[in-house]
């Protein structure tokens, strides 16, 4: 049986079965006998979903095109193929803290490039907040030894922020889009993530944080001040909290709070040219 261990934010999960090893996950994959110390083993199935889990009705609180909720046998995950197309398109049952799973992605289908497409970032959300683990939808910037986080919502300049701080020799990018922020001992730790746009800011490296600055465009590079009351709805309004549970909700929300208050937080405004990355580390990355 194919056989892969992704390593993602330090939490390694081994994956057995069909479309274990696609080219999306290229650099979080070591391809070799799983060790017994690893305790994520996830099956895909080439099979259609299970008839049992299709006919299940859906969850109160399903989103546009997916739900998850409790059944007998664990926790259920179901992707639809559109909001126009509700047939169930792929599906995962998850135990033991989604440890243990067992995923169906309807090998025969020609327009998966990806088999696991989206659904991968529903489960890992899920298990990594176990870990005290959050996806951000953020750009990340290595610099000195330190990561930054530069979060932002689609169209605050995280990709343009990217792609300037890529061309600084002294700067390595982690991720322009999501990234994942991490508890560790009495700090935190920022990982790139496989869920960004372009192959290059895919990065499997990471860094303590050293810092978090909110993208804004602006007429100059300037920056803000941003207290930890204002910082925090901030940064969760940027966290990917695909959750139902009220523990997890929770567990999240205190990660969150307490990285605001252990960095320093900033707004920055920035104009799209290189000066705005030597403003950056000039000022803001001391």
């Amino acid at each position: 049986m194919d056989q892969s261990v992704l390593e993602i934010a330090g939490v390694p999960v081994a994956i057995h079965g069909y479309g274990c090893c696609p080219p999306f996950f290229s650099g979080f994959r070591t391809v070799r006998r799983v060790p017994e110390t690893v305790r994520a083993r996830w099956n895909i199935h080439s099979h259609p979903v299970p008839q049992r889990f299709v006919t299940v009705p859906p969850a109160r609180n399903a989103f546009d095109r997916w739900d998850h909720l409790s059944c007998r046998d664990g926790r259920l995950f179901r992707l639809r193929r559109s909001s126009a197309d509700p047939s169930i398109w792929k599906a995962a049952l998850m135990r033991d803290g989604y440890h243990r799973g067992d995923i169906w992605v309807n090998g025969r289908d020609p327009a998966q490039a990806d088999p696991l497409f989206f659904l991968d970032l529903l489960l890992w959300a899920h298990l990594l907040i176990g870990y005290e683990a959050l996806i951000i939808h953020a750009a990340a910037v290595k610099y000195q030894g330190r990561a930054f986080l530069f979060p932002g919502l689609s169209g605050s300049g995280k990709s343009t922020w990217s792609k300037l701080a890529s061309n600084r020799n002294n700067c390595e990018v982690l991720g322009e889009d999501k990234v994942i922020l991490r508890k560790k001992g009495a700090g935190f730790e920022v990982y790139g993530s496989p869920w960004n746009p372009r192959r290059r800011y895919r990065s499997p490296r990471s860094g303590p944080l050293g810092g978090i600055f909110f993208l804004e465009h602006s007429s100059v590079n300037r920056f803000y001040r941003c207290p930890p009351p204002s910082a925090f709805p901030r940064l969760l309004q940027a966290a990917f909290l695909p959750f139902v549970r009220k523990d997890e909700y929770i567990r999240a929300a205190a990660i969150l709070e307490r990285s605001v208050a252990e960095v320093p937080v900033r707004r920055f405004g920035f104009l799209p040219s290189t000066a705005a990355v030597d403003f950056w580390i000039s000022v803001g990355a001391d």
